[in-house]
């Protein structure tokens, strides 16, 4: 039988993995970004590099490129599909499901 202190330090052990990969439930946010922090980041960091815009610097920012791409304005044919094939990446670097977002703006 387990002990409640080793399900403690199985949970604590499994969140410093999670944190180490830079994803962490608790750690990181989509949260609006600074502009003190936008600015620092290199223009690679954004799905959209020339306007700057959808940063994925994050795994959670990722996923908030993914549902505020169809909001995006001011966007020409390439840039958009240049945005889109980086949020892919990004996704697939960070393992998140993109099945959804591939059906509704890949290739037709």
């Amino acid at each position: 039988m387990i002990t409640r202190n080793e399900i403690d330090e199985k949970i604590e052990e499994l969140e410093r993995q999670l944190s180490e990969l830079g994803d962490t439930p608790t750690g990181e946010s989509a949260a609006p970004i600074s502009t003190k922090k936008r600015n620092t980041l290199d223009d690679e960091k954004f799905a959209v590099p020339g306007k700057r815009k959808l940063p994925l610097d994050t795994c959670a920012r990722v996923r908030n490129a993914m549902s505020r791409f169809s909001q995006t304005q001011g966007l020409t044919p390439p840039e958009r599909r240049t945005a889109y094939s980086k949020i892919m990446r990004a996704a697939k670097k960070c393992g998140i499901d993109s099945t959804g977002f591939q059906e509704k703006y890949g290739k037709k």
